[in-house]
């Protein structure tokens, strides 16, 4: 049993808040105030793609605390490269020593976990 108190509900950016004095309040809150917080920004950019020489990859992600993984793979399943602790907002140069073929590249973050496929050309 609630003996009174206030409730806040957050989403969305905004907060609503209402008095709570017995359990009837809660059961006749309006749920048309609660929003869903949406899922936290994550994505990347791989360019150029096809490429004779390297590729760029920018990583976007509002999350800022958590590191985020880079992790190539060849169509044969090998790790061509990994890099740990990449930052959010950072923009790295990789591939110029691969050879041509067609590569993997997933971004990790979290339980986050973004895959794309990159081409690189013979020169």
């Amino acid at each position: 049993m609630l003996n009174g108190g206030e409730l806040s509900v957050a989403g969305g950016g905004s907060c609503s808040s209402v008095s709570v004095t017995s359990n009837n309040d809660i059961q006749n809150f309006e749920s048309k105030n609660v929003e869903s917080i949406p899922d936290i920004h994550f994505a990347i950019k791989a360019y150029p793609n096809p490429t004779a020489s390297y590729f760029i990859l920018k990583i976007e992600s509002l999350d800022k605390k958590r590191p985020i993984h880079v992790r190539v793979l060849n169509m044969n399943g090998q790790e061509m490269e990994m890099r740990k602790n990449v930052a959010a907002g950072q923009t790295i140069q990789f591939g110029n020593s691969y050879l041509a073929g067609v590569y993997i590249v997933e971004v990790m973050q979290g339980e986050k976990k973004i895959m794309t496929k990159l081409i690189k050309q013979s020169h």
